[in-house]
């Protein structure tokens, strides 16, 4: 069986019961430390999957914040803290530099700080963000239920949109 044919969600179920975790299942983890409720989520971008190398390298690490920024809120918390992880092919130090800068103005927006991370060698460029985050309170999707209201910020589908707008100023 390949993956394809079970989908994303298919092999996190097979995962959960390969570790026998009840946790396991959406993008954010609660976990209780103390008297403190943490949320951990990681995310990875990987070159020509998530992002093309002729993308703007700032914007580049915006998302890679934003979209762990995005679980650990959208599940009720605060973000606080994130580990970079890099997988490096031989490429101008420049550009992950400004990789970087945008990994910085993004973290000040969220108000949230890069305390550490890996550097490994690759084929490909790829940037793995583990974030912490604190809630009062987990809101995961199993809690959800009808008449539960769902709120977005910015307009639904942006992502999208900046992301063909990128590829059609490519092609011109």
């Amino acid at each position: 069986m390949k993956i394809s044919e079970i989908g994303e969600f298919g092999l996190i179920e097979r995962l959960k019961d390969v570790l026998r975790s009840g946790i396991i299942g959406d993008d954010t983890a609660p976990v209780q430390l103390g008297g403190s409720l943490l949320l951990l989520t990681c995310d990875v971008l990987l070159q020509d999957r998530h992002f093309k190398l002729n993308y703007p390298p700032s914007a580049i690490g915006w998302k890679a914040i934003s979209v762990n920024v995005s679980d650990v809120v959208a599940n009720g918390g605060m973000p606080f803290y994130a580990l970079v992880s890099l997988v490096l092919p031989d490429m101008e130090v420049k550009y992950i530099e400004e990789v970087y800068f945008g990994i910085k103005r993004a973290c000040e927006f969220y108000g949230c700080e890069v305390v550490g991370g890996n550097v490994s060698k690759g084929e490909k460029l790829c940037i793995d963000v583990f974030m912490i985050g604190k809630a009062d309170r987990f809101v995961g999707r199993k809690g959800s239920k009808v008449g539960d209201g769902v709120f977005v910020s910015g307009t639904l589908g942006d992502s999208k949109a900046g992301l063909e707008l990128l590829l059609m100023d490519k092609k011109s």
